[in-house]
């Protein structure tokens, strides 16, 4: 009995293992970003004031505030935004400071402080905004660790497995009998075929007009000669 697919069954195998893989990883890709901590959660600015001073040369304009951390995770590498406000209630200037050096453990409070060149008179500064945008957190690299076995393996591996069945997919159908390839492969050498063929004709040829050459000198010689002995 014979049992080999036919080209429609073996494309909606191949649509259905691409469909597969690609909506497990999306899905293992979800699920590790569940994992994922949350730094808009667990960190919360409580107080925040400005300092406006005035130099000789250049102004300075600051922020100090208290961050508190309500998680059990240790968060560093905070960048914190100030945003700056007039009596209207309209953005005139924003500060923007990655403090490397700061460094908050679980449940803890510490003080922070970020610092630039105002671009307005310090009467403009009425109001300010101050908020995290980004912070580190140890967990961050180990939380891809924590989700399933099946998860962690199409996230690594899916992709590769992707690539590996597309290229055996490409390389069967190249193969084929009657494929696309094989045809163009085949036209190719009728065509060398040809041009052989065609080559030894011209060679033959050239040689027929040679010999022919050759007789009609012979005959031209002889008429010559007779010529010549009659006079």
């Amino acid at each position: 009995m014979n049992y080999s697919l036919t080209p429609n069954i073996k494309q909606f195998l191949l649509i259905f293992v691409i469909s597969f893989l690609f909506f497990s990883t999306s899905f293992a890709f979800s699920e590790n970003l569940k994992d994922e901590p949350d730094f808009k959660k667990s960190l919360k600015i409580t107080t925040s004031e400005i300092n406006y001073k005035e130099g000789k040369t250049y102004n300075h304009l600051s922020c100090m505030g208290k961050i508190k951390n309500n998680s059990n995770l240790k968060w560093s590498s905070i960048i914190i935004e100030v945003n700056f406000f007039n009596e209207n209630k309209k953005l005139i200037d924003t500060i923007t400071e990655n403090i490397y050096d700061l460094t908050i453990q679980p449940n803890d409070e510490v003080t922070f402080r970020v610092t630039g060149y105002p671009s307005k008179k310090a009467s403009e500064y009425v109001t300010h905004e101050a908020r995290i945008t980004d912070a580190y957190s140890p967990k961050k690299c180990k939380s891809k660790k924590k989700g399933s076995t099946l998860s962690n393996f199409l996230m690594e591996f899916a992709v590769p497995i992707l690539l590996i069945i597309l290229m055996i997919s490409l390389i069967i159908a190249s193969r084929r009998k009657g494929s696309p390839q094989n045809k163009i492969i085949d036209l190719n050498k009728e065509s060398q075929k040809l041009i052989k063929e065609q080559n030894d004709i011209i060679r033959e040829t050239q040689k027929l007009m040679k010999e022919q050459n050759d007789i009609l000198n012979s005959i031209l010689r002889g008429l010559v000669d007779t010529v010549k002995k009659k006079n």
